[in-house]
């Protein structure tokens, strides 16, 4: 798990990059992300009294603790399907927020984890990425490599046997996000600050 002032370690490693953070919602979410201003938690949407869209993983979320965190992740799920290639669109809805690392510096942390929050026995203190070397492991190809090259995400079969000791299903990589206010859970905003600081 990353806590500032490592969280920040993270952001210029996915800025050398060029990569974005991403969320994808439906369009009754959207409108009350808009109210919020950012990206909220489901706890933050709960308290809020907003509309929102119910998940099927929402009892696993409360269970599992993360109910308070805000989830993002290191590529757009519906890439596959906008390209063409055999693949579903984004299940959690057809509007995709792209969002600057930069936003990452408004958390108090962020569990960086190779399968979904709403897992059976989820536990982000355990399953979270440790290493920025181990999240530069997470990318297909160097950060050298060009934009977009740089930004490939692995997934499914493509984080096998990166990192034995985390065991359970591993398809896809999700950031789970807690924000200054806890299980108040503030939103993630998407301005950017006016510079990253060491």
């Amino acid at each position: 798990m990353f806590r500032q002032p490592a969280t920040r370690d993270v952001v210029n490693l996915l800025l050398e990059r060029n990569a974005s953070v991403w969320h994808a919602c439906q369009f009754r979410d959207l409108d009350s992300y808009l109210t919020l201003g950012g990206v909220p938690s489901r706890q933050r949407l709960t308290t809020s009294r907003l509309p929102f869209t119910r998940f099927r993983t929402d009892a696993a979320d409360l269970r599992n603790g993360v109910w308070d965190k805000v989830f993002l992740n290191l590529g757009d799920y519906g890439e596959a399907f906008a390209r063409g290639w055999i693949a579903t669109p984004n299940s959690f809805g057809p509007i995709v927020i792209q969002l600057t690392p930069l936003a990452l510096l408004e958390t108090t942390s962020v569990a960086v984890c190779l399968r979904s929050a709403g897992a059976t026995d989820f536990d982000p203190d355990k399953e979270s990425l440790a290493e920025v070397a181990d999240v530069d492991e997470l990318f297909q190809n160097s950060h050298t490599a060009p934009f977009p090259a740089s930004t490939f995400v692995r997934f499914g079969d493509m984080l096998d046997g990166l990192f034995p000791g985390i065991t359970g299903e591993r398809h896809t990589v999700e950031l789970s996000c807690a924000t200054p206010e806890g299980r108040h859970g503030t939103a993630v905003r998407t301005a950017e600050p006016a510079e990253v600081r060491p």
